[in-house]
């Protein structure tokens, strides 16, 4: 891959003068010797006995949960962008450079940051038992030096609006190729991100929403439980009117966090969850965390769907990613942290892939579900009528004159102008229009861990028939698919044979398996510096045709890698994080990697991307700010 590379320091703005300046670091954080590096070195210094390192974990814990609120960074706006307008093309990237897109990370990989994060997110410390070391995440969080597709940003480094659009931006500026920057903004109990009510109305929350928010637990955002109990309410009164006002708030709700988004440098959020619980108010995992819009397939398959369409409808170079296909709602243990696998009781039956199957499609309802719901089947009915009438007259009137006359004629033509009149008045009466049932067909999506009777020995985001056979050929998903965190206990259980031990499948293991499913881009929350081992074990499964699924064909091949980097960069490029134009240029015949005889040239039209983040930045909350500060 061609590129410009920086001097070999990092850029800073924390000061004009040199002596002034951290010496280590990413940019911005200060890690000269002050009290809290002090602290973090005495608590690393502690003794390795195991008591001693728990009580090492348990301190640190707490000192950075106290002492994270006092660090400060310098304005966003300085921050120098050293790879701004560098070019390459997908036929100059090495594997390790394709490899590298087609991997999601997070701002810093370490146990203690996670529980740093937890307590930051108002979340039980104790639901991570697997402390391994204690390492910097402050001044870690990005720690390698190579570009990566994706990262992840979590609570402990977005406690405020200002500072989350500061994380993007350090991110941002420090990649050669600009990654998708991701969260998981989805409410509620869920606080990944810092965030006030005056800030949620700023940009353009529903007012019921956010009374809604305040009433429960004093929350910023609604959980997804109460929105969709409030729905269900209206569902079980026959409030069509007021049920679509909801909908319409909605996607006043989807377009206010699309707005947000932007406004942060937030590329990707993860949302809506989309998963269908058994028992609202059950012990499942996640009815506890109040994640899902409930136990009723209308419900869940209606918010969602409008949430999406209010998000979608803000052009601005956002993108959303629902979750967990093909359904973790019913799974009893948490994939999360638990490493007993669990299996879903969902039966194929229940609906539980329906919400996703309206986002792919870009349409609302499904008839067999919602002859329940008078209004929404009248609708779908009346559409689907209409399609078929102007079909069949089409038909009659490519015959000539003579057939236009008959009686199937006459009678075709009088029930489309019925159809047609009893859907206007439909849409007269509730003030919508056929868009109002209709979006565009979503671009990504996050595959859960659960399993099922579909995969009932292997987690989702590792099955074949879950990605491969459901996801891509069934329902024809063309678009980026994420995996959950592959650092996660179900993850664990299943790469180290059931059994708890290692046996030496790390996350190269679990990268390599992951990508003969057909996923896009795994994740792997917590293994920012394994890139190394990721690129040998694919290496490794290419040379020698690695049939995971053991179905005679190989898994993962070159033009399979070359495939999913070219979409990973074209929906970049799409958004607006990379530029692109076309050439002709002189380049290799065959990928490196597979030729084996002298080095042939052939004339090719190639791709030129070109970074193009520092404008894509440029917009965000901290130019704004900058200006009100008489920059």
């Amino acid at each position: 891959m061609t590129s410009n590379p920086p001097e070999n320091r990092v850029p800073d703005c924390a000061s004009n003068d040199p002596q002034n300046r951290p010496q280590n670091g990413p940019t911005g954080i200060n890690t000269q010797r002050n009290p809290l590096t002090i602290a973090i070195g005495l608590i690393q210094a502690m003794s390795r006995t195991r008591t001693r390192r728990t009580i090492r974990n348990i301190l640190g814990a707490g000192f950075l949960t106290l002492m994270a609120y006092g660090i400060t960074r310098d304005d966003a706006d300085e921050i120098e962008f050293p790879y701004d307008g560098t070019e390459f093309t997908l036929e100059d990237m090495s594997l390790e450079d394709k490899v590298s897109q087609l991997y999601h990370g997070s701002a810093y990989d370490s146990r203690m940051g996670d529980v740093a994060d937890r307590a930051l997110n108002h979340r039980k410390l104790t639901s991570s038992p697997r402390l391994i070391e204690f390492t910097d995440w402050l001044t870690d969080w990005l720690k390698s030096d190579q570009t990566i597709g994706g990262v992840h940003v979590f609570r402990s480094d977005a406690r405020s609006l200002d500072e989350a659009n500061r994380t993007a931006i350090e991110i941002m500026a420090k990649s050669k190729i600009p990654p998708f920057i991701t969260m998981d903004i989805v409410g509620g109990f869920t606080r990944h991100l810092g965030l006030t009510r005056e800030e949620a109305r700023y940009y353009g929350v529903p007012e019921e929403f956010l009374e809604m928010a305040k009433e429960r637990a004093n929350l910023e955002l609604p959980t997804q439980e109460d929105l969709g109990k409030r729905f269900d309410q209206l569902v079980r009164k026959r409030d069509y009117e007021g049920q679509i006002k909801f909908r319409k708030e909605m996607e006043k709700y989807g377009a206010a966090i699309a707005r947000m988004c932007r406004d942060i440098g937030i590329v990707v959020n993860f949302a809506p969850v989309m998963d269908l619980v058994e028992d609202i108010d059950g012990n499942q995992f996640m009815e506890k965390n109040d994640e899902t819009y409930g136990s009723n397939i209308h419900t869940v398959m209606v918010l969602a769907f409008h949430y999406i369409k209010g998000f979608q409808s803000v052009d601005n170079g956002t993108m959303i990613a629902p979750k967990h296909f093909a359904g973790t709602g019913k799974m009893g243990s948490n994939p999360h942290e638990e490493e007993d696998p669990g299996i879903s009781t969902m039966s194929g039956k229940d609906g539980t892939m329906l919400p996703f199957l309206d986002a792919i499609n870009g349409e609302l309802f499904h008839d067999p579900i919602c002859k329940a719901y008078a209004l929404d089947f009248r609708v779908r009915r009346l559409m689907n009528d209409i399609a078929y009438l102007e079909t069949v007259i089409m038909e009659i009137e490519s015959k000539g004159k003579n057939a236009m006359k008959s009686k199937n004629y006459r009678q075709a033509t009088r029930k489309l102008r019925e159809a047609r009149e009893d859907l206007q008045a439909i849409y007269e009466e509730y003030r919508i229009d056929e868009s109002f049932v209709t979006t565009d067909p979503i671009r990504g999506l996050m595959v859960g861990h659960a399993q099922n009777f579909m995969n009932p020995d292997t987690p989702g985001s590792l099955s074949p028939e879950i990605v491969k056979t459901r996801l891509r050929e069934r329902l024809k998903f063309k678009g980026i698919a994420w995996t959950d965190d592959m650092s996660m206990g179900v993850i664990d259980f299943y790469v180290t044979n059931g059994d708890g031990k290692k046996h030496d499948k790390g996350p190269g293991e679990r990268y390599a398996q992951a990508l003969a499913t057909e996923i896009t881009i795994p994740m792997l929350l917590h293994q920012t510096g394994n890139l190394d081992e990721m690129v040998d074990r694919i290496r490794r499964a290419i040379k020698d045709r690695e049939d995971f699924d053991r179905d005679g064909n190989p898994d993962i091949t070159m033009e399979g890698i070359d495939r999913r980097v070219r979409q990973v960069l074209e929906q970049k490029a799409q958004l607006g994080l990379l530029t692109k134009r076309t050439e002709t240029r002189e380049v290799n015949c065959a990928p490196a990697f597979e030729k084996a005889g002298p080095e042939k040239k052939c004339l090719r039209p190639v791709t030129v991307y070109k970074n193009n983040a520092r404008e894509y930045m440029s917009t965000t909350r901290a130019h704004r700010n900058a200006t009100r500060r008489g920059k």
